[in-house]
């Protein structure tokens, strides 16, 4: 028989079916374009801007239109399971009768019984040396095979495919049209494991990455081959039980193996899909990993959206504030304030994580006044106290500025923060009822005043006198602000002693003589009162 009796034959016989599988064919192709979804399509195959329908790849179709045949276009669209589009180009080509086979490519079983049993029929008398290669694997795809062997041929529909379309083609035309995916899945890893009786036929899994090297191959049994993703979700789909650290590994999708975007933004949808068998570690690592990855691009901000999704609290807690103090600045620009908004607002990091940072940078750029500020918003009391009494207080006091230096006494006495602070009797309380004595006289003096608010304040005033003493002074302007103190308390007792006499001869002496020896004054201001006591006893003296 000759090539062309044949298989006009052959394209006849398989006519006869079209009508018998037309109303299979709308179902059985909806039951697999739903399987189909997950494969990407290759690059022969390319989305219209429209999302659907696609395009043949333009080099397949100007090879097509110059003459140079129409066979490798028909194969490429059956490869993508374009069949409509493979139909219109046979039938544009005149080749009609493999314009016929092609449509009952999708449905009944009985066209591909029919030319199975036709290339059986072509091996037997010899004529597939007469045939076209790239028709006899259109022939076997149509027949539901993928590889083929007649007279020391070999036909194999799996060649230079990807292994989303090898996959396909077994989703497609060698399994069943209601298999599983499972099935497929199943099919395709005997495949290219070699694992039948035709051997390794088409490519492994490989990532777009490895797909032209020539050593990407490794043993299927090792924990260290390299998988495309969409092949492990496929076999997570398949077996639940998938281990997850195989899909998230960045190797499966790049070459860089520290770049984890993929990953993490996979393994927030697997868990949103109840998929955790995960390990902490994994888990914790791709969080870190993926983190830090943020950070090196400028992007700190999102690092720390990334680190609040750690799950352990107190990990969680340590690596946002650590990205905090190295990244919080006290600058108050426009680029700052829009981050610190981010961070407080929509991330909602307390904000007394930021004030910590700040008080870190505040002290490496050695601003006291702005540390002691960011400590004490931070609920860092007791540090926040001692950097005051350091580099605050005395200069304060020394300066007058004691509206500034009790704006931040006044939130530390408040007894639930004053409980928590070392030595706050004999620290920040000594120079905060140092302040409100001051200002409490001098508002005395200019309005009029009850015997009873005298002698409320007449017991803080001698309370103050013996607590000045137990300042601690570090330097010159310590010892310059504790003399100063002094000396004013000794004001504040003749200014007291003034008022509470106001009309009566009250001794004067009697009044100051046991306070006046343990304020901590200098030399010449002790001389200075003792000199004033003097003259006030002998005129106490001289009176009686």
């Amino acid at each position: 028989m000759s090539r062309t009796g044949t298989a006009c034959c052959t394209e006849n016989k398989s006519g006869i079916c079209v009508l018998h599988c037309g109303g299979i064919y709308q179902s059985s192709r909806t039951q697999m374009e739903t399987k189909s979804r997950m494969l990407t399509i290759s690059p022969d195959v390319k989305p219209c801007p429209g999302g659907s329908p696609r395009v043949l790849n333009p080099r397949l179709k100007r090879r097509s239109r110059n003459g140079q045949g129409h066979l490798p276009a028909v194969l490429s669209y059956l490869s993508g399971q374009q069949i409509s589009e493979a139909c219109c180009l046979a039938q544009d080509s005149g080749d009609h009768r493999l314009a016929l086979l092609l449509a009952q490519a999708v449905g009944s079983q009985i066209p591909r019984q029919m030319i199975e049993r036709e290339l059986s029929d072509w091996a037997e008398l010899g004529s597939t040396q007469y045939i076209n290669d790239l028709r006899l694997q259109i022939y076997t795809l149509l027949s539901g095979q993928l590889v083929w062997e007649s007279l020391g041929k070999s036909i194999n529909t799996c060649t230079n495919l990807d292994w989303k379309r090898a996959f396909a083609q077994h989703l497609w035309f060698l399994c069943r049209p209601n298999a599983t995916v499972q099935e497929v899945t199943e099919e395709y890893d005997h495949a290219h494991k070699g694992r039948n009786a035709f051997g390794k036929y088409c490519v492994s899994p490989l990532p777009p990455y490895l797909e032209s090297s020539e050593d990407a191959e490794t043993e299927e049994d090792s924990d260290h081959v390299i998988r495309d993703t969409c092949y492990h979700l496929l076999k997570l789909y398949c077996y639940r039980s998938h281990r997850l650290e195989r899909i998230l590994n960045p190797v499966t999708t790049t070459p860089n193996q520290l770049d984890y975007r993929l990953s993490w933004h996979l393994c927030q949808v697997l868990q949103s899909l109840s998929y955790r068998h995960l390990s902490p570690y994994q888990l914790a690592s791709i969080h870190v990993n993926y983190a830090a990855q943020l950070e090196a691009m400028g992007l700190w901000h999102w690092a720390i959206y990334v680190c609040l999704h750690l799950e352990d609290p107190v990990y969680r807690e340590t690596a946002v504030r650590h990205l905090l103090s190295r990244h919080t600045s006290l600058k108050k620009n426009t680029d700052n304030l829009d981050k610190e908004y981010f961070i407080q607002e929509k991330l909602m990091v307390p904000s007394e994580w930021i004030h910590y940072a700040k008080a870190q940078c505040a002290s490496q750029e050695n601003q006291p006044h702005k540390e002691a500020y960011h400590l004490l918003k931070a609920g860092y009391w007791n540090e926040s106290h001692i950097i005051i009494l350091k580099h605050i207080a005395a200069e304060a006091i020394v300066n007058d500025q004691y509206n500034y230096l009790k704006d931040l006494l006044v939130e530390l006495a408040l007894p639930a923060r004053a409980t928590k602070i070392l030595d706050w009797h004999i620290g920040g309380a000594v120079f905060l009822d140092y302040i409100n004595l001051c200002q409490s006289l001098e508002d005395l003096k200019q309005k009029d005043f009850s015997p009873y608010e005298l002698e409320q304040l007449q017991p803080e005033v001698i309370s103050l006198c013996n607590r000045v003493g137990s300042l601690v002074c570090r330097d010159s302007m310590d010892r310059l602000c504790q003399s100063e103190m002094a000396k004013k308390c000794a004001n504040l007792l003749r200014t007291l002693h003034s008022l509470q006499s106001d009309g009566n001869k009250k001794p004067l002496t009697r009044w100051l003589a046991p306070h006046i020896p343990k304020l901590p004054m200098p030399e010449d201001y002790c001389l200075q009162e003792l000199k004033n006591l003097t003259r006030s006893y002998m005129l106490e003296m001289t009176e009686a």
